[in-house]
């Protein structure tokens, strides 16, 4: 088959198009273009993997930071609840902060 090719190239193309075909066909330069695009495709395998993992990552740091703001908003509005109960209670003034001394 590669015969055949070569032939048709060389009888129906211009003569410098069948020589950079004879160069290009050679098998020391496909054999390292080959490995070559075996490692090229290795490479962006791995590269795709790690941005996978750190992706995974930054969405559980998201979640975790969502979760501890969920949970302080929820502490500050029980506390804040939990304040106006006792001040309902509790005598007018009593909870707020005592005033300094010489004033």
């Amino acid at each position: 088959m590669f015969d055949v090719i070569m032939e048709t190239i060389d009888l129906d193309l211009p003569a410098f198009l069948g020589t950079l075909f004879s160069y290009a066909a050679n098998p020391g330069l496909i054999i390292p273009a080959v490995l070559l695009m075996v490692l090229a495709i290795y490479y962006l395998n791995s590269v795709s993997e790690a941005y996978q993992n750190a992706n995974m990552e930054l969405k559980k740091k998201m979640q975790m930071a969502r979760d501890e703001e969920k949970n302080r908003r929820n502490n500050t509005d029980s506390t804040n609840q939990v304040m106006k109960d006792l001040e309902d209670l509790l005598p007018k003034g009593s909870l707020m902060a005592p005033p300094e001394p010489g004033q």
